[in-house]
């Protein structure tokens, strides 16, 4: 009986310690799974707000400027209309590519990204991303001066590769 007593208590005893250590690994597991959410979440939060910040002065300077427009067409010659409208074009491009960024950035981290690789023409690329940016270079004083030395196309994605350019 004593012998039964004491087998029973040796399993009771191992049973216990396994537990123990499956909770112990459990929540270890669970700090380093916390800790690398806190990270993910400071990330997101820097990167909400880089974009609320880079949204916000476009977006103002459309509204002020269409509002002008609006209000006093009147006092504005064709020529300051033309210019405005082109600005107002300009900047909107630039809010749905920033946008586009924001959705791209999304889509990674949900790994829905899509990927279709094609023949590229590097040169026509880098030129369509600098007429992209090319009023608000101007409006800030900056030259921009791309030089694309591959002649032959390459083999990417074109949308990520405009991502990354924009960036």
């Amino acid at each position: 009986m004593s012998r039964c007593i004491n087998i029973t208590f040796d399993l009771f005893t191992i049973v216990v310690v396994r537990t123990m250590r499956q909770r112990q690994l459990a929540e270890a597991m669970l700090q380093t799974r916390n800790e690398h959410l806190d990270l993910t979440n400071q990330s997101k939060d820097r990167l909400l707000s880089i974009i609320a910040h880079d949204l916000r002065a476009p977006l103002t300077g459309v509204t002020n400027l269409s509002g002008l427009l609006a209000r006093k067409p009147e006092s504005f010659d064709p020529a300051d209309i033309k210019q405005y409208a082109g600005e107002i074009q300009s900047t909107s491009k630039h809010l749905s590519e920033l946008l586009e960024n924001l959705l791209n950035w999304a889509r990674l981290q949900t790994g829905q990204l899509p990927f279709y690789p094609g023949q590229i023409d590097l040169d026509r690329v880098t030129h369509q991303i600098k007429a992209l940016f090319h009023s608000t270079a101007m409006d800030k004083g900056v030259t921009l001066d791309w030089r694309v030395h591959v002649s032959h196309p390459i083999h990417s994605d074109v949308e990520m590769l405009r991502t990354l350019l924009r960036n």
